[in-house]
């Protein structure tokens, strides 16, 4: 059993008087990392600094939308249901629940760390924007590997299936964003190993709502092009007050939020973090029993998504 759990910011908890003493500080903007952009994020244009983090005006600064937890349900009528989030430019917004709503799939997941002081105390910590406290905990894939050298090696060595597995996996939504009634889509990717880093290989192989969207090495995605992710350890900003760890960055995008107008507590987005995201943060350093296997080297398992309409 994990001795924590993930979920998302509360409304209350984004503005005042109950907003957290550490978005206070640093502000609702988010960082997107390039997986968020890969999975269907928009990207900001490099020119709009009013869309940048407080604390990074390069290409790693650019904000995108995340959900927030709070659903409205106001009656029967979707008419009536809202979803809530933080725009790129850190303002509060709602969808309304009508008809496709639901399942759109460009906001982003910037996850709330749940746990026990005893637990936080133990992690290291920094300062940071403002001496904020950031925390190092757990691993995910954020940005391109950008040495064009090392991209070449990390081809070659999957093209041969020579390249080490680590026996991890993430797991993506590869439902195009047009689908608008359809479930979660599993798409499973295994994660890699090349002098001492880890990388998983994420192909945008669905069309995107932005298609013309750029990664922080300043190339424009292609469908069907290879991307090395690289797996780096996720910064958390610590709200002292509350004992929670806030992701400083947009991890995901491409998950929706609810495909039947259901609360949180019942959405398709919180199935995802407690199935797949609060297990995949975690680092996995056993070797793989795949390792001798090269049939399973470019293993990608896809389940068939179930269509409402």
């Amino acid at each position: 059993m994990l001795d924590f759990e993930l979920t998302l910011l509360e409304e209350d908890q984004v503005k005042e008087p109950h907003i957290l003493s550490v978005l206070n500080t640093y502000g609702l903007k988010a960082p997107i990392t390039d997986l968020a952009i890969l999975t269907d994020i928009p990207d900001i244009h490099e020119s709009a600094q009013s869309f940048y983090a407080k604390d990074d005006k390069t290409l790693f600064g650019r904000c995108g939308s995340y959900f927030l937890k709070t659903f409205s349900n106001e009656g029967t009528d979707n008419r009536n249901k809202n979803i809530y989030y933080i725009n790129a430019s850190g303002a509060r917004s709602f969808i309304r629940f009508i008809s496709f709503s639901g399942t759109i799939r460009n906001h982003g997941i910037r996850p709330v760390l749940v746990a026990s002081k005893s637990f936080v105390s133990v992690l290291e910590k920094k300062n940071g924007y403002k001496d904020l406290l950031e925390v190092s905990f757990g691993e995910y894939p954020q940005y391109v590997e950008q040495d064009r050298e090392k991209v070449q090696r990390l081809n070659n060595l999957f093209q041969e299936h020579k390249l080490k597995q680590t026996g991890k996996t993430y797991t993506f939504d590869a439902t195009p964003y047009y689908r608008f009634c359809y479930d979660f889509f599993t798409r499973t990717i295994l994660e890699y190993e090349l002098d001492r880093k880890k990388y998983i290989p994420y192909i945008r192989t669905r069309n995107a709502s932005y298609p013309y969207a750029s990664l922080t090495n300043k190339e424009e995605i292609k469908l069907d092009k290879t991307y090395w992710i690289k797996v780096e350890p996720i910064t958390w900003l610590y709200d002292i007050e509350t004992n929670l760890l806030l992701s400083k960055r947009i991890l995901l995008s491409g998950v929706p939020f609810s495909v039947e107008g259901k609360g949180y507590e019942h959405s398709d987005i919180k199935k995802y973090i407690d199935t797949y995201m609060v297990k995949e943060i975690i680092p996995y350093n056993q070797r793989s029993i795949m390792d001798e296997n090269p049939s399973l080297q470019n293993f990608v398992y896809w389940k068939k998504p179930k269509g409402r309409r």
